[in-house]
């Protein structure tokens, strides 16, 4: 039976979680990376993270929320190696390290729990362990509190946890992956992935399309791939790319003015209908 890292975060540390959850602390269903709010209503969620991800974690007044990517953080889990273990009557202090940085994991006893403390007694230092937990402010110093902190069965989970962060960054920071392989949910007219002459050509195989536009964000990108794969000679009024990409037109509007601006695209009909400059 394969094992299933990705559904291993329950608070008792006994699986059955989910990879993003939006939901209270005693469960719920799954949602995706996205779901999580940047305002309003602040959701539930739990974030599969680097040491390194929670020591930049950012505040905008010092008693405010921690942010990753700019989406707030209420529940953190990563896998790390245990260097050290300090025992005291109210609480359990871990140092661990993940090779992106170190931090204090502190877990309080639970002296009634003798599922928690069959946990502990597993726990040794210079092993891998899973931890989930929230980020404090302890003494003027980061440091997690723990809901769960168990052994790491098998190294292949600690892989799985790296990608599985990577993946999350990369989804709020460059958008879904789905805006780089499909047109969207309606029409499905266009392709972003693939090994047409066009997509080709622009990402490097066939003329090196990267050298050119190696200095755009992801998102100015986007919107130049989407544009060459369109080939339209009227060009593609704005509302379209936001359609098809998935950007949002905050971001589509700020890729037209620096595009316009480098000279790599040109307005057609009117102020809102883009088309690449041929190179």
């Amino acid at each position: 039976m394969a094992a299933d890292f990705g559904n291993n975060y329950s608070y008792n540390a006994g699986g059955g979680g989910g990879g993003w959850l939006s939901a209270t602390q005693g469960g719920g269903s799954q949602a995706s990376p996205g779901s999580g709010s940047k305002g309003g209503s602040k959701a539930n969620t739990l974030r599969p993270v680097t040491i390194k991800q929670i020591l930049e974690a950012s505040q905008s007044t010092p008693d405010g929320d921690f942010k990753i990517d700019d989406r707030d953080l209420t529940h953190i889990t990563f896998c790390a190696q245990l260097l050290s273990i300090s025992e005291q009557s109210a609480f359990n202090t871990y140092h661990v390290d993940d090779g992106t940085g170190s931090i204090d994991v502190k877990q309080w006893i639970d002296v009634d729990s003798s599922y928690a403390n069959d946990v502990r007694s597993k726990l040794t230092e210079q092993s891998y362990v899973r931890v989930l937990g929230q980020l404090r402010v302890f003494s003027s110093k980061r440091m997690v509190a723990a809901h769960s902190i168990r052994p790491v069965q098998e190294y292949n989970e600690v892989i799985h946890h790296f990608l599985e962060a990577t993946v999350v960054h990369l989804h709020f920071t460059r958008g879904p992956p789905e805006q780089f392989f499909s047109g969207g949910a309606s029409g499905g007219d266009v392709v972003m992935g693939g090994t047409s002459g066009a997509l080709a050509a622009w990402s490097g195989g066939e003329g090196g399309g990267d050298a050119a536009f190696a200095g755009l964000k992801p998102s100015e990108r986007t919107v130049m791939r989407f544009l060459k794969m369109k080939g339209e000679t009227d060009g593609v009024h704005i509302n379209v790319i936001v359609q098809k990409t998935g950007l949002p037109i905050t971001e589509v509007v700020k890729a037209k003015d620096k595009l316009m601006g480098l000279g790599h695209v040109y307005t057609t009909v009117d102020d809102e209908t883009l088309a690449p400059v041929d190179f």
